[in-house]
Order: structure tokens, then C-alpha cells, then sequence
């Protein structure tokens, strides 16, 4: 709750500011029209209206007419060359026995370390920093033990 009366707190100071600034603007616009009469203040009102109205019918009708574009290209998605090749091998890819018996070792040296009472603050920091490494220890773990034919 307290960060929402800290916006607040802030949206009220830069309103103050812009009440401050609106203020001297009108304080000023009064000090300088002040010294013109009726007829010379209406003259530069509807010199006001009608500059500010062309600028605004020029920028719609710019709007209209110059951003008509005849054709819209669309290009096709084109999958790369080495896509295929990398699935292949990756499909093909198999773990080796030492790669298995270095898997286990790491996976066996985790669990010492999540056993033992100076080793746990270890083992929660690489839980942190690496929240998937478990279980794809015990992915590839299965994968090993479904492709050998014992």
C-alpha cells in the first residue's frame, strides 16, 4: 500500500508544478492583453482560430491522401537448410557408457552434498542458478537405461 500513496504523493507534486506554470501563463497572457482593446483582441482570436484550423485540416487531409499505399508485399516463411540436419542427429544421438558413469558420479555427488548439513547451502544455490540440471540429470538417466539392451 505504501508505494501507492508514494505515486500520489508524487502525481500531487507535479500537478503543483503544472497549476504553477498554468498560473504564470495566464498571469502573463492578462499583462500583455491588457493594454489592447475589444476590437484588436476578437481580430486575434479569429486570426487564432483560423491559422490553428487550416494546420489542422492540412494535417488530415495529408493524412488521407499521402499515406494510400497501392500494394502490400507479404513474404513467404522460409524455413533454414541446417533444421533438418540438426533434428537428424539429434534424434541419432546417443549417450556413451562413460558419459553415463560421469551423469551418475555428479548425480550421486549432489545428493551427498543435499545430505550433509554444510554441503545443503551448496546444493540449494546450484537448485537456484540452475533450476532445471535435476531433472534433466534424471532425463538423460532414463534415456541411457531405455536405449541399452542389457
Amino acid at each position: 500500500m505504501k508505494p501507492l500513496f508514494k505515486k500520489q504523493k508524487q502525481n500531487q507534486i507535479s500537478n503543483k508544478y503544472w497549476l504553477m506554470a498554468q498560473d504564470k501563463w495566464a498571469k502573463k497572457m492578462s499583462a500583455l492583453a491588457s493594454g489592447l482593446s475589444r476590437e484588436k483582441l476578437i481580430f486575434l482570436l479569429i486570426g487564432f482560430v483560423i491559422f490553428t484550423g487550416s494546420i489542422s485540416i492540412c494535417i488530415v487531409w495529408n493524412g488521407f491522401n499521402e499515406g494510400i499505399s497501392q500494394k502490400i508485399n507479404i513474404l513467404p516463411i522460409a524455413m533454414p537448410a541446417n533444421v533438418n540436419k540438426e533434428f537428424k542427429t539429434a534424434k541419432t544421438a546417443s549417450v556413451s557408457f562413460q558419459e553415463y558413469k560421469r551423469i551418475l558420479r555428479f548425480r550421486f555427488y549432489l545428493d551427498s552434498l543435499a545430505s550433509s548439513s554444510s554441503g545443503r547451502k551448496m546444493y540449494n544455490s546450484i537448485q537456484i542458478f540452475r533450476p532445471g540440471l535435476l531433472d534433466s540429470l534424471v532425463f538423460i538417466e532414463n534415456y541411457y537405461k531405455s536405449n541399452v539392451k542389457d
